[in-house]
């Protein structure tokens, strides 16, 4: 069973990578999601396959609280302040704490050292 932290997390990291690294559209980082479970880490978010690509409504809900929030600078493509950036590592963070291993794993596979993060 995943920790619900840890699925957070990955919504949180992707997010994170696309705010501070490279702006994404939510089509292409849904369809990260579906390339971490391929490789084998279990995220527990739920992805929909459509006709152009992937839809996570999860995903969509949780990005739509940063911006009700005022975390988000817009949501196509993701772009956050500087309070979302860090509401998104503070989440990562406390995932860190629950399962450094499996943490670990996913922000390797999206690029993102532990150093960016801040641990």
């Amino acid at each position: 069973m995943v920790k619900e932290t840890l699925s957070y997390a990955t919504m949180a990291a992707l997010i994170y990578r696309s705010a501070k690294i490279e702006p994404q559209y939510m089509g292409k980082l849904t369809g990260k999601l579906v390339k971490l479970r391929n490789r084998g880490f279990q995220h527990g978010i739920f992805v929909d396959r459509t006709a152009g690509g992937y839809f996570s409504r999860t995903f969509e809900n949780y990005l739509g609280c940063l911006d009700v929030d005022g975390k988000a600078i817009s949501r196509n493509p993701v772009r956050l302040n500087e309070e979302g950036i860090e509401a998104c590592k503070e989440v990562i963070q406390n995932a860190h704490k629950e399962n450094p291993e499996e943490t670990k794993k996913m922000l390797r596979f999206l690029g993102l050292e532990k150093e960016q993060i801040c641990f």
